[in-house]
């Protein structure tokens, strides 16, 4: 059996060794192709000036070899990447000046328009970059009055039948839509006023009062079956402005919430209202003022200005030098001769009164103790 394999094989590779040496090109067939190949190059070099022999390249390395191929690939994949760099910044400037008209039509949007979408995907971006309470909360109540806003650009485009073009179900989701941000916005605005600034509750109490003065406007041109809905809208502004009113009217009382809250954010206390404590620099007591000192009488018995005491700045400003420390013997005696010829003027006061000059006290010397020895006597002492 596998002699009779083999065999099949071996006439197999004879049969196409065969058909090979049939298909090849015959000695002048080879030598014709050859000749037409050289006259070829020669008519192209006489085209180029040069003598019709070709010249045949020097051979190189190996590595040269590799290394030029290697730097064709190199180039031809910087080539690339530059166009793709190309073309990618041609898509992203084309993709911002797309998203810039895009926002800047889609401004004017109302639900059904193909750019409201695009509208409310700006609007939830903006919100992502606000960041605190008070911000938050000024973001959603100004998006509540852009839905307003949209119901009456709905409104006006209505016919005089009655009839709205974009259906009862786009006006029903703007007013949800309304309904959540002020909501939001009234939650997170009420709980910032109560423990801050709750002059911003007023303000509130005017928002919500002009967007129901805008709803009641545009009610008798809304559709029959959104009657209903747009009462609940209404309800909803009176509850802000009742808590509002609430909080505000708490301002001055020491509890102004009951720590309790709900949708539209903290609920007011309901105990009566105990006013609030003064802070420290309200409640505190003026200083009782310094009092004066006495005027010291003058020799001629006038009296001179009150002294006041001087402050710390100033003694230190008037500290005396060493000449004023130091003792001088001849200043010392003018001093004694001075002293004693004032002594017999009238209205001048003792010499162990203190001068009126606070710059040179006059401080009494105490006696020193008699040292000296008792005379002896012959007897002994004296008895005491």
């Amino acid at each position: 059996m596998a002699d009779h394999t083999r065999e099949r094989e071996l006439a197999i590779a004879a049969a196409l060794r065969e058909t090979g040496d049939a298909a090849a090109p015959t000695g002048d067939e080879v030598d014709r192709m050859r000749s037409r190949v050289m006259a070829g190059a020669a008519s192209v070099g006489r085209d180029s000036g040069g003598d019709g022999q070709v010249t045949p390249m020097p051979a190189r390395g190996g590595t040269s070899r590799r290394g030029g191929r290697h730097a064709k690939r190199t180039s031809a994949v910087a080539e690339a990447r530059g166009r793709m760099m190309a073309t990618a910044a041609a898509a992203l400037c084309l993709l911002m000046s797309l998203s810039g008209m895009s926002l800047l039509l889609s401004r004017d949007a109302v639900p059904g328009d193909a750019l409201y979408a695009f509208k409310r995907s700006t609007e939830s971006a903006e919100l992502g970059m606000t960041f605190g309470d008070q911000s938050k909360a000024l973001k959603h109540l100004e998006f509540a009055t852009a839905r307003i806003g949209e119901i009456e650009q709905l409104a006006a485009a209505a016919d005089a039948g009655g009839t709205w073009g974009s259906g009862t179900a786009q006006l029903l989701a703007a007013l949800d839509d309304f309904d959540a941000d002020t909501i939001v916005g009234t939650r997170l605005l009420t709980g910032v006023a109560a423990f801050g600034d709750v002059g911003m509750l007023s303000s509130l109490d005017g928002w919500a009062d002009l967007q129901q003065e805008r709803l009641d406007d545009v009610r008798a041109a809304l559709p029959a079956d959104a009657g209903g809905r747009i009462t609940s809208s209404a309800a909803l502004l009176d509850e802000v402005q009742q808590r509002a009113d609430a909080l505000q009217d708490r301002a001055g009382c020491q509890s102004i919430t009951s720590g309790a809250s709900d949708s539209l954010g903290p609920l007011p206390a309901e105990d009566s209202c105990v006013p609030g404590e003064l802070d420290d620099a309200a409640s505190a007591e003026p200083l009782a003022p310094a009092p004066e000192t006495a005027a010291p009488a003058t020799p001629d018995g006038s009296t001179a200005a009150p002294s006041t005491t001087p402050t710390p700045e100033e003694q230190d400003s008037e500290r005396p030098g060493l000449r004023d420390i130091v003792p001088n013997p001849d200043r010392e005696d003018r001093l004694e001769d001075r002293l004693e010829d004032r002594e017999d003027r009238p209205g001048w006061p003792e010499r162990d009164d203190p001068p009126s000059d606070p710059r040179s006290p006059l401080l009494p010397l105490p006696l020193l103790p008699d040292m000296s020895a008792p005379p002896s006597s012959p007897d002994g002492p004296e008895p005491r």
